[in-house]
């Protein structure tokens, strides 16, 4: 072999040993992640060492590449024992682990030494084999012999120690025992060869490299981890719990301190290990059923939490010493009898208060759109079709409810900033002029500025701002465009725009299906996102009979006018409304034959002068889904409070005036219609998690 060879030969080596140092460098932090980097490192040394041994001219070069060569030797087989035993569960004494640095370090200071014949060698010369140099060593020191019985031991042991572990866990994975033997078997057939033919150019930093590679593999297969960092990251602030950890609910992988003491027999259980085998006891609580567990008396209360770590799923079995605190209950009992009813009723008090909370958050966003929509009196409940028209398109494209129902409420917000606009301009018969439609839109930043205290669910402050923005940066506030504008936005816009189309306004009727659809196919990617725009298509396309748009002659609801005078008074005033239908009628069992739907639309004018409280009570104790407004000459506040309390929605001072009554009328039937809708949709704060 010429030296270029023998240096390309070492070249690889060292090319080799830099994949263990790389894999290692991957590893969990840890004791076995340090084993992997010192020994790769040492590897490196040792192909570098050999490599300089090709390269030496003369005597001085070559005893210095031996220097290196044999220091690497002297350290190397030693780490890797360390990473057998440590992998095993075979721990070394720490008496034995110190005597064997200690000879190590002997061993290194001799090898410092050794150009000084009768110090390792009794002899040498330098010397060449055809091309290659060569070092003839005539004769070894009792130094050299411990130097390579030590090294020799440091093998042995590693291959008892592998071999123990294969007999005892003969189920560990086969690619794991394959790796394992490889490990013995190379470097022992290496070494015989070595000693046997004493070759020019030495396999043993190449075999080094394999034998790392193959340590890192196991390490990957066989799921080591360093325990200090997994405890660490799972028992955060358990100090007095037990952590035991198993892969796949089967094989065991480790346990802290306070686990080993509570279950002695893991200490001689190994990696991935069947927790069956390791203990029995681990394994029956692993399995669930026992609330508590009692070890040396003192109490456990067992869990198991699920992990996943690099892809593998861990069971953490975590035993919290709960000794203290069930005496504590214990003492705790005998109060218990006289706190029971208290603690019963600040219970009822807790829930049903988190229930008011929530219903006021419910009725808040319904009031504050009820408020927006009632404005406009051509495009009623538009908020809740816009509403209902975006969640049917986020749902179409494969949203989750979560994502659905935060669409469906931030659909219903959208056009809060329009209670800022003039009612004669929302009102309006005509078409706006430039300067009323430049009012108009200011409508979206409006409703930024007044939704900017929600910082938890921005997305509310997306809608608002952003829904009429264009897909091609030509819509308004921000002239956004493509996917800069949020998809929320993007999906409301769609919904928006349709709704429009599909609403009366003062200067036109209800647009044909046709020309609706016509207008998505036409402005899809341009004034529309693309996809919300085909989804919207095919919600059109599916929709044969056109029903949803807003109703031709949609109305908040009914309202019934006893022939009392005040009441016959009421009835004229909104016989000219364009949203109730009045009935003046003489007898309230018309009420009857209403349906549940009816009634939620309906309202009750009562002259409440006189004795009328009561038949405010008997009717709202009848018909709870009604609306009822009483009228009243007494303008006392306790006439008021009387009123309400009785179970009115409101009360109307006489003398009336007709703006006041169509308002109140306006706004009361149109919460009750805007909380249908809010119901329909099946959204609460308590599915929002606003609660």
């Amino acid at each position: 072999m010429t030296v270029l060879a023998a240096q390309i030969f070492y070249g690889i080596s060292i090319a080799a040993a830099l994949i263990p140092a790389a894999m290692a460098f991957f590893q969990r932090p840890g004791s076995i992640r340090r084993y992997l980097l010192c020994g790769s490192f040492l590897v490196i040394l040792l192909a570098l060492g050999r490599f300089l041994t090709v390269c030496a001219d003369g005597e001085t070069s070559m005893v210095a590449a031996y220097k290196v060569i044999n220091f690497t030797g002297c350290w190397l087989w030693f780490l890797i024992l360390l990473f057998i035993a440590a992998y095993t569960r075979r721990s070394l004494p720490k008496g034995a682990v110190v005597v064997m640095a200690l000879m190590n370090s002997f061993e290194s200071v001799m090898i410092c030494f050794i150009g000084i014949p009768g110090v390792f060698y009794t002899d040498f010369s330098f010397t060449r084999r055809g091309e290659l140099p060569f070092l003839v060593r005539s004769g070894y020191t009792l130094s050299a012999y411990v130097y390579f019985a030590m090294e020799f031991l440091y093998l042995i042991m590693a291959v008892v120690f592998i071999i123990l572990y294969l007999i005892r866990y003969y189920r560990v994975r086969i690619s794991v025992t394959v790796l394992m033997l490889l490990c013995i078997l190379i470097p022992s057939i290496v070494y015989i060869f070595e000693l046997a033919a004493d070759p020019v150019v030495s396999l043993v930093p190449l075999a080094a490299a394999l034998v790392m590679i193959f340590l890192n593999m196991i390490v990957y297969l066989g799921r080591v981890y360093d325990m200090d960092t997994i405890v660490r990251d799972i028992a955060v602030n358990a100090q007095d719990a037990a952590v035991i950890l198993i892969s796949d609910s089967k094989y065991f992988l480790a346990a802290n301190d306070r686990g080993f003491e509570l279950f002695p027999e893991l200490r001689d259980a190994v990696t991935w290990m069947p927790v069956a085998d390791a203990s029995e006891k681990a394994a029956a609580l692993l399995s669930g059923g026992m609330n508590e567990v009692t070890i040396e008396d003192r109490v456990y209360e067992p869990k198991v939490w699920k992990v996943e770590e690099k892809g593998q799923n861990i069971d953490a079995l975590w035993l919290l010493d709960v000794t203290e605190r069930n005496k504590h209950q214990e003492f705790m009992a005998q109060y218990r009898s006289d706190l029971e009813k208290e603690v019963s009723l600040k219970t009822e008090s807790l829930t049903q208060a988190e229930n008011r909370l929530a219903e006021t958050l419910t009725q808040t966003v319904t009031s504050l759109m009820s408020m927006v929509d009632s404005k406009d009196r051509y495009t009623s409940g538009h908020s809740f079709r816009v509403a209902c028209y975006s969640k049917m398109i986020a749902r179409e494209m494969g949203k989750t409810k979560a994502e659905q129902d935060l669409i469906y409420v931030t659909s219903l917000l959208h056009d809060v900033g329009k209670i800022h606009v003039p009612d004669e301009i929302l009102n309006k018969r005509g078409k706006l002029t430039g300067d009323e439609f430049q009012v108009v839109k200011l409508h979206p930043t409006t409703g930024y500025a007044m939704l900017s205290a929600i910082t938890s669910i921005p997305e509310i402050l997306y809608g608002a701002r952003w829904h009429h923005e264009r897909y091609d940066g030509k819509g308004y506030p921000d002239g956004l465009s493509g996917e800069n504008i949020p998809e929320i936005a993007r999906i409301i816009g769609v919904a928006d725009s349709y709704d429009a189309m599909t609403s009366r306004r003062g200067y036109r009727d209800i647009l044909p299906q046709q020309v609706v659809r016509d207008e998505f196919v036409r402005n899809a990617g341009t004034q529309f996102d693309p996809e919300a725009a085909r989804v919207m298509i095919e919600i059109i396309d599916r929709d044969r009979d056109y029903h949803l748009r807003q109703e031709e002659n949609e109305r908040v609801g009914v309202i019934f006018a006893l022939n009392d005078r005040a009441e016959t008074r009421v009835s004229e005033m909104l016989s000219g409304s364009v949203l109730f239908d009045v009935e003046n009628i003489t007898d309230l069992s018309i009420l009857d034959s209403l349906s549940e739907a009816q009634l939620k639309e309906a309202a009750v004018i009562i002259d409440a002068d006189g004795a009328d409280r009561v038949h405010i009570a008997e009717l709202r104790a009848k018909y709870p889904q009604i609306s009822i407004v009483a009228t009243s000459a007494d303008r006392t506040f306790e006439n008021f409070c009387g009123l309400i309390s009785a179970g009115a929605d409101n009360v109307l001072m006489r003398p009336l005036e007709s703006h006041m009554v169509e308002e109140t009328m306006a706004i009361i039937l149109h919460k009750n219609a805007s909380m249908a809708s809010w119901k329909a949709g099946n959204v609460s704060a308590w599915s929002l998690g606003w609660m």
